[in-house]
């Protein structure tokens, strides 16, 4: 009784064609002759057992064989093109992702086994994943016309060494003779063959700016420049502490102790000596370091000590040039030099286009600019001749259509040449006018 497997299980084609060759047969060829094989494949999973948990139930496989048929095809047990094999890695299938060992034995040969990996909904070829045969070694044969082929390009290639070991070219070509151990060869030129065996130096490579210097020159921190942070030079804090402590007690009869784990002081008295005097000592040695003010409190038996160091300002004050001290090269200042050479000069500038000025009052009698609006103020009546050129007005030889700006109210204008007695359009009774 067979039973329908579960639902869900995913199915791969596994193809496979193996041909045989045998020696010549009596036709008009010598090649070996070709003709299908013959054979089984046999594949088993590489578990003697696997589970369902969905059904639930245990498997146990046997191994799948497919036969070569009349063609060198492999075909299933009925006959169909290929052999069905199940993915390993089905739902519900455990453990998942097995493998088939494949076995082969094709006309009477044993073939070594190994292992492929179904995917369901894919087809598989033997011949394509299957390892390649190992060989020892093998013999090319060629044809006659090969062989002769080649025996002629050899003797071409004996031919041209000949000719350059006994005619050697010209111009350069080839590494020179010559040199010594550890030299580079120098391309001196464009020109091909300009080479020649050279020592490198340090310029050679773009570093001869670089002085070489042993290590224990490198060391030497008499050779340094820079400044060093106190924070990496061992023991710094205490040594300056302990030679802080031996000034401040030197001369004053009093002995100072730090105490470097709790990071204290200890001035102490010796002998009888007058601690008012040793605090004033101190205090003496302290302002010496000329960074601090000290204050000596004798009934409060107590030393203060303040900063007499420059406050740091804010970023904002300090970028406040209202606070800078000295003076500003004009080059630092952005299109400085350029705006002032774009400006006239005080002394008899070279105006250009049309430079205007203050109109000074009427009757101002001054230094000041005469702008064309006090000139017209200032200026006495004037006569102006206009003379009539049918069919337009002119004065001196310029029509007229409009009362120029400079005949003002006042100026004596004369009218001549219209023999209709008209005058021209803008002309006003206010002006002083007569018509000839």
């Amino acid at each position: 009784m067979s039973i329908t497997p579960p639902e869900g299980y995913l199915y791969g084609t596994v193809v496979f064609r193996a041909l045989k060759q045998v020696v010549d047969s009596a036709d008009s060829g010598r090649e070996p002759d070709v003709i299908p094989a013959t054979g089984t494949i046999t594949f088993t999973p590489n578990a003697a057992y696997y589970k369902n948990l969905t059904m639930p139930a245990t498997f146990i496989p046997d191994g799948i064989v497919g036969t070569l048929d009349a063609a060198g095809y492999m075909v299933d047990a009925l006959g169909n093109s290929g052999v069905y094999l199940m993915d390993m890695s089905s739902p519900g299938v455990s453990p998942s992702g097995m493998t088939y060992r494949v076995s082969m034995t094709i006309s009477g040969r044993t073939f070594p086994t190994f292992d492929i990996n179904v995917v369901g909904g894919q087809t598989i070829d033997l011949t394509t994943v299957m390892p390649a045969a190992t060989s020892a070694g093998a013999i090319t044969i060629v044809s006659e016309a090969s062989r002769v082929a080649a025996e002629a390009a050899r003797d071409e290639v004996i031919a041209i060494r000949d000719e350059l070991i006994d005619n050697p070219p010209t111009g350069g070509g080839g590494v020179p003779d010559g040199g010594t151990t550890g030299q580079t060869l120098k391309k001196n030129s464009v020109t091909n063959g300009d080479v020649s065996w050279v020592t490198l130096v340090k310029a050679d490579v773009g570093l001869g700016n670089v002085d070489n210097v042993s290590a224990a020159n490198l060391r030497d921190r008499t050779t340094h420049t820079g400044v060093q942070a106190s924070t990496t030079i061992s023991d710094f804090t205490e040594a300056v502490q302990d030679v802080v402590g031996a000034f401040m007690a030197s001369g004053t009869g009093a002995t100072v102790t730090y105490n470097d784990a709790a990071n204290t002081i200890t001035i102490a008295a010796t002998g009888t000596s007058d601690l008012e005097a040793i605090r004033d000592a101190i205090g003496v040695a302290l302002i010496g370091v000329g960074v601090i003010s000290v204050t000596v409190d004798d009934t409060a038996n107590t030393i203060t000590i303040s900063s007499t160091a420059t406050a740091n300002s804010t970023d904002a004050a300090l970028r406040d040039r209202s606070t800078h001290t000295g003076t500003q090269a004009q080059s630092t200042i952005t299109d400085l030099s350029t705006d002032l050479a774009a400006k006239a000069p005080l002394a008899s500038p070279p105006f250009t286009g049309n430079p205007t000025a203050p109109t000074p009052a009427e009757g101002d009698n001054d230094t000041s600019l005469a702008t064309t609006a006090f000139v017209r103020t200032a200026r006495p009546a004037m006569m102006f001749t206009v003379v009539y050129s049918s069919p337009n007005w002119t004065y001196k030889g310029s029509t007229i259509t409009a009362r120029p700006p400079y005949m003002q109210t006042g100026d004596q204008i004369l009218f001549v040449g219209n023999p209709g007695g008209a005058l021209p359009g803008w002309a006003t009774t206010n002006d002083v006018w007569t018509q000839g």
